[in-house]
């Protein structure tokens, strides 16, 4: 649901500033947007607090780490956690991943303008863009459990990024507004799946008590690889097909990334475990 969240966040805001930046330009976008989301994080923030009270009022006083070595335990513990994380090659493999869904889907956020633009199609871009996304949405709140039931995880990440290369080459061989559009559809259900899939199958398969290290080291990676490949992409709209057959080698490399995935069994929840 947190997933289904973000992207109805993407869908609102879509819909939100071309509104406000009619009305008040560029400052009333940043303002429209930016403060909700202060609300929000301060909203979570707080709520926080009352759950956190009890785990931080076990701490250890001031000074514990000088009679019982209670901090520098703390420490060499999360030292040995994040060289676990490091040292576990399906770690790496999901980063890589998940880099190549999430910078396509923005690659394609940032630049269809200008690449429909060079195609003459430039005003059916934010329509496509809101379809693939509604699309998503609906997939994202689908699939992820269907995954996870029929250990389909794989299977649905090879069929994600398979048709995200296929509408990618779609796109260079045929420019239609209906071809494009039904391609980016079908694509953006599965592709945006892909999302809550990879961080579910990655707190399944580490250790207890990873989960959390093993997750945030996979989305700052991630969206760093993303970044990246939108610059990559910027010095490449001239021709337009240039830029869009930089992606299909991405998310070809992606293709090749999930197909690579070790088939090992994902490890079973505490409740599994016992029911077993």
């Amino acid at each position: 649901m947190a997933s289904v969240a973000l992207f109805v966040g993407v869908a609102v805001a879509m819909i939100i500033s071309p509104i406000l930046m009619h009305h008040g330009g560029l400052g009333a976008v940043e303002l429209g947007e930016g403060i909700p989301a202060v609300v929000v994080m301060l909203w979570v923030m707080l709520g926080l607090v009352g759950p956190l009270r009890a785990p931080l009022a076990a701490l250890p006083a001031h000074g514990a780490d000088r009679h019982g070595g209670t901090t520098s335990a703390q420490v060499r513990s999360v030292r040995m956690s994040l060289q676990t994380v490091f040292a576990d090659r399906f770690i790496w493999m999901m980063c890589g991943l998940l880099a190549v869904g999430l910078g396509v889907f923005d690659a394609l956020n940032t630049w269809l303008q200008p690449i429909f633009s060079e195609y003459g199609m430039g005003g059916a871009s934010g329509n496509l863009l809101a379809l693939m996304l509604v699309a998503g949405i609906f997939g994202s709140a689908l699939l992820p459990s269907i995954a996870a039931k029929r250990n389909l995880r794989k299977t649905l990440m090879v069929t994600a990024v398979g048709l995200t290369t296929w509408m990618l080459v779609a796109m260079m061989l045929w420019q239609s507004t209906l071809w494009i559009g039904l391609w980016m559809v079908v694509a953006g259900f599965f592709l945006l799946a892909g999302f809550p899939i990879i961080l579910e199958w990655t707190g399944r398969q580490v250790a207890p008590g990873l989960q959390g290290i093993a997750v945030g080291f996979i989305m700052l990676t991630s969206h760093l690889g993303g970044i990246v490949l939108i610059f990559m992409i910027q010095f490449a709209l001239k021709p337009a097909n240039l830029a869009v057959a930089l992606l299909a080698v991405a998310s070809a490399l992606g293709l090749w990334l999930t197909l690579r995935l070790p088939g090992r069994r994902v490890r079973q929840t505490e409740h599994e475990e016992m029911s077993t």
